[in-house]
């Protein structure tokens, strides 16, 4: 999922905004730090990553860790 970095215009906070619709990407959305609606996204986004498992044998492709 793509982790955009913005940066607010009224008082310089930077932070990151996990959004998964494409049509929220470049609009302003609201600074976490003065609640204004005038953070811009930054060039040079991010991608999250979550972590699934679906083996019980903890490693990948359910052949086990080769760290154990």
């Amino acid at each position: 999922m793509p982790l955009f970095n913005y940066v607010c215009a009224n008082c310089g906070h930077r932070f990151e905004r996990l959004l998964t619709s494409s049509s929220d990407r470049d609009k302003t959305q609201a600074c976490p730090a003065c609640g204004r609606e005038e953070a811009r996204r930054e060039q040079g986004s991010n991608f999250a990553m979550g972590r699934s498992s679906t083996s019980s044998s903890g490693g990948c492709g359910g052949g086990g860790s080769p760290f154990s």
